[in-house]
C-alpha cells in the first residue's frame, strides 16, 4: 500500500549485462518496437487522409487503442496466409527465452545501486510508471521511471514567509568561469573556476577517433569497430559533462533555498561561430533544467530573471549601467570609482533582482512582441494579456497558369541571321 503523497517523478537508470546465449535478445525486442512503432504511425496517417473525405473514420490516438488494432490486423494477415502459417504462429507462447529480459547476471555495482529502489518500494514510498529499453554506446540500458512520495523533512528547505525577502542568492553563469553565487551584500559564495569543459579536453582524441574512421572501408569489421570507439567517445564526453552538472547542481540546491539565474538566449548566442562550441560544452540549459527539478524536490524558490535585464553592465554601487563593456573585460570600472569582477557583479545585480521581483509574473515575450499588442473594440489599452496575440494564418495563393506565346521563327526579313546554304549542307 502507498504511503505519503506521490508527487515527485524521477528515474532509476539501470545497466544491463547479458549473457552470451541473451546478446541477441535486446536488438530482436528494440526491431520489433520499431517495427510496431512504423505499423501504427502508417494506421493514423491513414486514417487521417480517409478522413479528409469521409468525416466519419475514427482516428486511433492512444497508445492502447493503437496496439490492439496492430495485433488485431496482424492476426487477420496470418489467418489469410493458410492453415500451416496460422498453425505455427498460434502455438507459440508468450515466454520463455524468446521474451525474457536480457540477461540473469547482476553486477555488484547493480545490485547496490538496486537497493535504494527496492527500499523505498518495500515501503509504499515508490511506483514504477513504466520502463523503456535503449542502447548507449555499445551497452544496453533500462531507465524506470518511477512515481516516488517527497523527500524527507530533514532533506527539504525550511518554509519560509512570504513577507520574508532575504536569502536570495544569484548565481551567474559563464565560460572562463562556469558559475559565480553571490548574496545581497556583495558576498562571493561560490565560483566554480575548475568546469571539465570535456568536448574541449578530449577534441584532440575525437578528431584522431574521426580520422580513423573515415580511413575504413564501408561496411567492413573494422569501420565498425572504428565507429564503436567514437560512440564510446562521445559518450564518455557526455557522461563527465553531466557529472559536473550534478555535482554543481547538488551543491547551490542544498546550501541555499532561493536562487535567481538569468535567462539566456542560448539558441541566438551558438550563431556565433567563436563561441558554439564553448557554450554548446558548457550545457547552460541543461543546468537551469536541473537546478529547477532539484528546487522543486527539495522546496525551494528558483528564479529566471528577465531576459533583457542588464546584470553584467548595471553597476551594482551606483545602478548606472556601462555601455562600452565587452566579453574581453573581465572587471567591470564605472565612472563611480567602483570596480569589481563581472561575473560577481552580475551575481549581486541577479540576487537583488528576485528580491524585488520574486513574486510578480514576468512576461516572457520579446520588445517586439510586447509592442504588437492590439487593442478591443472599446478602445481600452490592454494592460495584461495571458496570451502572446496568434499570427494570422498566410492564404494560400491558387496558382495561375498563364499561357506564353510561342515565338514566331526569325527570318532574315525580321532580323534574324542570314546562313548560307553551304553551312547547312554540313551541318
Amino acid at each position: 500500500m502507498l504511503t505519503g503523497e506521490m508527487s515527485r517523478h524521477t528515474t532509476f537508470r539501470f545497466c544491463l549485462d547479458p549473457t552470451a546465449e541473451h546478446q541477441q535478445v535486446p536488438p530482436r525486442h528494440a526491431g520489433a518496437a520499431r517495427f510496431a512503432f512504423n505499423q501504427c504511425l502508417q494506421m493514423v496517417k491513414g486514417a487521417l487522409t480517409q478522413r479528409k473525405t469521409d468525416p466519419n473514420v475514427d482516428v486511433l490516438w492512444t497508445g492502447f487503442d493503437l496496439i490492439n488494432a496492430f495485433i488485431v490486423q496482424r492476426l487477420e494477415e496470418i489467418r489469410g496466409s493458410g492453415p500451416d502459417v496460422y498453425r505455427r504462429h498460434r502455438w507459440q507462447r508468450w515466454g520463455g527465452d524468446r521474451t525474457a529480459v536480457a540477461g540473469r547476471r547482476v553486477p555488484a555495482g547493480l545490485r547496490r545501486s538496486r537497493r535504494r529502489l527496492r527500499r523505498m518500494l518495500a515501503k509504499g514510498r515508490a511506483k514504477i510508471l513504466f520502463a523503456a529499453l535503449s542502447r548507449q554506446a555499445g551497452r544496453w540500458w533500462v531507465p524506470l521511471h518511477v512515481e516516488a512520495a517527497d523527500l524527507h523533512p530533514s532533506y527539504r528547505h525550511t518554509p519560509r514567509d512570504p513577507s520574508d525577502e532575504g536569502g536570495w542568492v544569484g548565481v551567474d553563469r559563464g565560460l572562463s568561469t562556469f558559475a559565480v553565487a553571490a548574496d545581497a551584500d556583495g558576498n562571493e559564495v561560490a565560483r566554480i573556476t575548475d568546469a571539465p569543459k570535456a568536448l574541449a579536453a578530449g577534441m584532440k582524441r575525437q578528431r584522431r577517433l574521426a580520422r580513423s574512421l573515415s580511413r575504413k572501408q564501408s561496411g567492413s569489421r573494422k569501420r565498425r569497430y572504428a565507429a564503436a570507439r567514437l560512440r564510446r567517445h562521445h559518450y564518455h564526453v557526455a557522461n563527465v559533462r553531466r557529472h559536473c552538472l550534478h555535482q554543481v547542481s547538488s551543491a547551490l540546491v542544498k546550501a541555499h533555498d532561493r536562487l535567481v539565474i538569468e535567462t539566456l538566449n542560448v539558441t541566438g548566442m551558438l550563431a556565433n561561430r567563436r563561441l558554439a562550441r564553448a557554450i554548446s560544452d558548457a550545457s547552460w540549459a541543461e543546468f537551469s533544467q536541473l537546478l529547477a527539478y532539484e528546487q522543486a524536490w527539495r522546496g525551494g524558490e528558483l528564479v529566471a530573471a528577465d531576459r533583457w535585464y542588464p546584470s553584467s553592465k548595471l553597476c551594482a554601487a551606483c545602478g548606472s549601467i556601462g555601455g562600452d563593456l565587452t566579453l574581453a573585460d573581465r572587471v567591470l570600472a564605472c565612472s563611480c570609482r567602483y570596480s569589481l569582477d563581472r561575473d560577481t557583479n552580475a551575481a549581486i545585480n541577479l540576487t537583488r533582482w528576485g528580491q524585488a521581483h520574486h513574486g510578480l509574473h514576468i512576461d516572457p515575450r520579446t520588445h517586439k512582441q510586447r509592442a504588437g499588442l492590439t487593442t478591443p473594440a472599446d478602445g481600452t489599452a490592454l494592460t495584461s494579456t495571458p496570451c502572446v496575440p496568434v499570427k494570422p494564418a498566410r492564404k494560400k495563393r491558387e496558382p495561375t497558369l498563364t499561357p506564353h506565346q510561342r515565338p514566331e521563327p526569325r527570318t532574315p526579313e525580321r532580323g534574324g541571321a542570314q546562313h548560307s546554304l553551304e553551312l547547312l549542307d554540313t551541318l
